[in-house]
């Protein structure tokens, strides 16, 4: 199992196409040139307006391919993002998710606890996918706003089906290569502390 414990080592660059769509779609001035950057925007977003995430808007009733293994049971997300999310959020100090490779097929673990991230097999990757419509943001204010909505059909439609668990940037590649979102390769040990800056509600 590969062991990534240094979670604040070094800095994601975005692809140029997802940069223009991210900043297209939270109203940014100009593309943000690293992940960190434009999650700084986004997690502004929620502070402005007083928005919290919770383990509700997170978990799925029906079973889906990512799995959060919590408290002696499975709960399941609609996407890898969200499995991860709900781990940062769950009060155990060490969570795990298991999300299946849209191509390969196979499992990809990822350990989550309060200093490291363990990620099985070695060079696994996680994406970030969208769809999104910059007029479908705008009509209820921002990125936050919209991430939040009660009715999540277009959020599993624009967002969720695109972000999910590689076991290898060459299942990514072939994946990406076929797929009708911009999307951005990431390191599960990059991800989760920005997943910590996300304000959690209770709801």
């Amino acid at each position: 199992m590969d062991t990534e414990s240094d979670l604040t080592n070094g800095r994601t660059e975005l692809p140029t196409d997802f940069a223009e769509h991210a900043a297209a779609v939270t109203d940014l001035d100009a593309p943000p040139a690293t992940l960190e950057e434009w999650w700084t925007a986004v997690v502004e977003q929620y502070s402005t307006n007083d928005l919290t995430v919770g383990l509700t808007h997170l978990y799925s009733e029906s079973p889906t391919r990512h799995e959060v293994h919590v408290n002696g049971r499975i709960r399941y997300t609609y996407c890898v993002l969200d499995a991860l999310q709900a781990a940062v959020f769950e009060e155990q100090d060490t969570v795990t998710v298991r999300s299946i490779d849209p191509v390969a097929a196979t499992p990809v673990t990822i350990t989550v606890s309060n200093d490291a991230v363990e990620v099985s097999p070695e060079g696994a990757l996680i994406c970030f996918g969208s769809s999104l419509d910059v007029e479908d943001i705008k009509a209820v204010g921002s990125l936050a706003a919209w991430s939040v909505q009660e009715d999540n059909t277009k959020i599993q439609a624009s967002i969720c089906q695109y972000t999910n668990a590689f076991e290898s940037e060459a299942t990514y590649e072939q994946w990406a290569s076929v797929t009708d979102s911009v999307s951005a390769p990431l390191s599960p040990a990059n991800v989760v502390p920005l997943l910590r800056k996300v304000p959690q509600g209770h709801n």
